[in-house]
């Protein structure tokens, strides 16, 4: 499996504005996704008798005819689309029976190729030395939070003025709460201890993992592996193969300046460095955002499995619906 072809890991040096032109078929509703899915559009906005719609917030029903569209949007894809097609620079790749074949399919090649590997791994065990010239990669680990103990958070009534008051709130061990209102990410940053309340304390019972809503880069000339490895233990090498073992990253990629890094590749590595983090409580600020449709499947089963508590806010109509936790409007 090619590294462009999971989780959206493709080297952004192999990132091209003009992929293979994208047929479209009569009554087709294609939903593209992957990084290239812009450059998709552009080559198609002159075709005729097509609709084509960039991140839209909604679809046209009524459409009759041929439509594609530019979205992560994961409730537009399985509502309207027919085909899901993931554009990357090495290819364009298309998926039939919606967004549920879609993830079907990558579900099967995720497992094709723990097969491929482990069958690779056993050859060579077994003495067959000439597959060394031809490895199989390791697939990328499972998505998986780690739990550090069983804290959780406890707050008196907080108050910032003129923006927000809430509370007293308890957030106990194991606990999910979905967070909504104006104030919302103001909240998450007063329990991650980004910013002080003007009135209440709040009282952190362990570890803390806070994922903010946008990636903000302090130092924009370190480089993916040194801000991934910032403030742990262990050798560059140690923190590479963490790195690579996410699957979120190409190994061409961990010397790029993070700020040449794309709005995704931000994303991904802020994910990144919560994953191989061990905390008690997960405070996270649109997790979702600018991940790839899969990838943020995946991201929802490793909070559904995930032993500590989780402090989330999110405006995703597919994480929403199937959130099933406590709601706080602040």
């Amino acid at each position: 499996m090619s590294a462009c072809s999971f989780r959206g890991r493709c080297p952004m040096s192999t990132l091209s504005l003009s992929p293979v032109r994208l047929a479209v078929r009569p009554g087709e509703r294609i939903g593209v996704v992957g990084e290239n899915r812009s450059a998709v559009l552009r080559q198609l906005v002159d075709e005729p008798d097509l609709l084509v719609l960039d991140e839209p917030a909604e679809v046209p029903g009524d459409h009759p005819g041929r439509l594609v569209m530019a979205t992560h949007d994961r409730l537009l894809l399985d509502r309207f689309a027919t085909t899901i097609v993931e554009a990357t620079a090495e290819k364009i790749t298309r998926y039939r029976n919606g967004y549920a074949g879609y993830l079907k399919e990558k579900w099967t090649a995720r497992k094709r190729w723990e097969r491929e590997y482990l069958g690779w791994v056993t050859a060579i065990e077994r003495g067959a030395k000439h597959l060394w010239a031809t490895p199989v990669p390791r697939p990328p680990d499972p998505l998986r939070f780690e739990t550090f103990g069983s804290g959780g958070l406890t707050t008196t009534r907080l108050t910032v003025r003129g923006r927000l008051t809430v509370g007293p709130l308890t957030i106990k061990p194991g606990s999910r709460l979905l967070v909504d209102g104006p104030g919302r990410s103001l909240l998450l940053s007063l329990l991650a201890g980004q910013r002080q309340p003007d009135l209440g304390s709040i009282v952190r019972g362990g570890r803390i993992g806070y994922l903010a809503a946008e990636s903000v880069v302090r130092t924009p000339d370190r480089s993916v592996l040194a801000m991934f490895a910032r403030g742990r233990a262990g050798t560059f090498d140690h923190h590479a193969d963490r790195l690579l073992a996410l699957g979120l990253f190409a190994e061409d990629d961990l010397s790029t300046p993070v700020g040449e890094l794309s709005v995704a590749q931000q994303r991904k590595l802020d994910l990144a460095r919560l994953l191989a983090s061990e905390v008690d409580v997960l405070l996270l600020d649109e997790p979702t955002n600018h991940l790839p449709p899969a990838l943020a499947e995946e991201l929802e089963i490793a909070l559904e499995t995930f032993a500590g508590a989780v402090v989330v806010v999110s405006r995703d109509r597919q994480f929403r619906r199937r959130w099933t936790g406590a709601e706080l409007t602040v």
